[in-house]
C-alpha cells in the first residue's frame, strides 16, 4: 500500500488479542478508518494455519500441521518435537515476550500522536 502525501502508518504489536481488537475499535471510533489486525507469530496457532503469514495471502504453516490433530489440539505424541524448539528447550538465549498480534493502521500526520496515545493506552507497543 503506498501512503498519500501526509499519512503515516503505525505499527503496533500486542500480546493481547482483545486489547488490540480494543484498540482497533477505539481508533475507528476516532475516524481512523484504515485499521487491521494481523496475527504474525513464529509460534503456530492450532485453530488458524492460514493466520501465520498474512502477507502471502494466507500461505499456510507446516508446524500447525506437524504439531496439531485436526481439532486443533497438541499431538501426545508430538511434544518431543515442541521441546526441541530452541525457545522451549532454554538454548535460544534470552526470553522474550512475544506480541503476535499486528494492528497496522493509516493515519494523517496531524492526528499521529492522538493514535499512538489511543494504541499505547490499550497495551500496544508501537
Amino acid at each position: 500500500m503506498k501512503l498519500n502525501p501526509g499519512e503515516r502508518s503505525i505499527l503496533a504489536g500486542f500480546v493481547d488479542e482483545r486489547a488490540a481488537q480494543a484498540a482497533k475499535q477505539e481508533l475507528q471510533s476516532a475516524g481512523f478508518n484504515t485499521v487491521q489486525i494481523d496475527r504474525v507469530s513464529e509460534q503456530p496457532d492450532p485453530t488458524d494455519i492460514d493466520s501465520r503469514r498474512p502477507a502471502l495471502g494466507g500461505a499456510g504453516s507446516n508446524a500447525a500441521a506437524v504439531l496439531f490433530d485436526g481439532e486443533g489440539s497438541l499431538s501426545e505424541d508430538r511434544r518431543p518435537l515442541l521441546a526441541a524448539m530452541p525457545e522451549v528447550s532454554g538454548m535460544a538465549g534470552e526470553a522474550q515476550r512475544e506480541a503476535p498480534f499486528l494492528l497496522t493502521a493509516v493515519v494523517s500526520a496531524e492526528r499521529l500522536d492522538e493514535a499512538l496515545q489511543i494504541i499505547r493506552a490499550r497495551g500496544g507497543d508501537a
